[in-house]
């Protein structure tokens, strides 16, 4: 008898141990980047904005008008699943005509995917041949404060989580806006910047 429970302790062991060695694989960190060196992030500077690697920082510049991306290519398996994640600090706040956003399966600027933040809205758009084919929104939920600190630099975290074939953006920590039918053939990431504010991104790591 004791045999016996022995034998099932021991399998239950296993199955446990061989539980939590399946989650940390899962989980593990495959590609990250704190740009104390460039990664091969694209980067420019003009009399419109710039985006460089500066200061431990990407930062990206754009006038009003503009939109500006840098993308990189990682090691990221579009057909598992995987979450990016990265800080964003919006020197100047975001406001109307501000968009922030974070961009996967981007193959070039005509053809990508973007989940990005304008003020209260929370909003996803996809790109083909240079034509959105899919834009969709919802209003951001977030804590109230004071108008007169609503100019001033806000730091946020932004992530976005592939399951299956669904796509979730989440904005410090909070489920913002989800997709279903989407589909990721490239590994290459980057970041948007649009209207008139410089915004610096940091700590980039993909989990898959």
């Amino acid at each position: 008898m004791e045999s016996l429970i022995m034998k099932k302790l021991l399998v239950v062991t296993a199955l446990l141990l061989y539980s939590a060695e399946w989650n940390l694989n899962a989980q593990r960190v495959i590609w990250q980047d704190d740009f104390e060196t460039s990664k091969g992030w694209s980067e420019f500077e003009d009399e419109d904005g710039k985006a460089v690697v500066r200061d431990g920082m990407l930062i990206i510049k754009s006038n009003e008008g503009w939109s500006y991306i840098s993308r990189c290519k990682t090691n990221l398996d579009g057909n598992k699943n995987f979450t990016i994640s990265v800080e964003v600090n919006a020197k100047d706040g975001i406001e109307k005509d501000r968009y922030v956003g974070i961009i996967f399966d981007f193959n070039d600027r005509k053809n990508y995917k973007v989940f990005y933040i304008e003020k209260d809205m929370v909003r996803f758009a996809e790109c083909r041949d240079g034509v959105i084919v899919r834009d969709e929104k919802d209003v951001l939920k977030k804590q109230k404060k004071d108008k007169k600190n609503r100019d001033k630099s806000i730091s946020l975290t932004f992530e976005v989580q592939k399951k299956g074939q669904s796509a979730m953006f989440i904005v410090n920590e909070e489920e913002a806006l989800e997709m279903d039918g989407i589909e990721v053939k490239s590994n290459r990431i980057g970041f948007l910047v649009s209207g008139n504010q410089e915004v610096s991104f940091d700590n980039v790591k993909i989990v898959q």
